[in-house]
């Protein structure tokens, strides 16, 4: 039986989604994405599919998140968080290997 004052979300996707991520996986994605203070759906969805095109999804993908008035939404920055400490991170790997090649050279 489902209730209204439990159930949080739920998720609705093709193939492409579910080839490189399982039922749990996405889950939890989505309810983390949610926790750090997302309330827009459209971008987790797009935080879904830019997950799984970086898992290597080669499938079609559609996704779709429904919200019901028992899901929280916590604070934080939400998906723009995430992107931009993604940015970030690249920024820095991108860094790192520069030096590295420079120090390679003085050897």
């Amino acid at each position: 039986n489902r209730s209204r004052e439990k159930e949080a979300f739920i998720i609705v996707a093709c193939d492409g989604i579910w080839d490189v991520q399982t039922n749990y996986e996405c889950t939890k994605m989505v309810a983390d994405i949610f926790a750090e203070g997302e309330s827009d759906l459209g971008l987790i969805c797009e935080e879904c599919l830019d997950i799984c095109l970086r898992r290597g999804s080669k499938d079609n993908m559609t996704t779709l998140v429904v919200k019901f008035p028992a899901q929280p939404i916590g604070n934080g920055g939400g998906v723009m968080a995430r992107r931009e400490a993604r940015e970030r991170a690249a920024k820095e790997e991108g860094h790192n290997e520069g030096r590295n090649s420079s120090e390679d050279m003085i050897s």
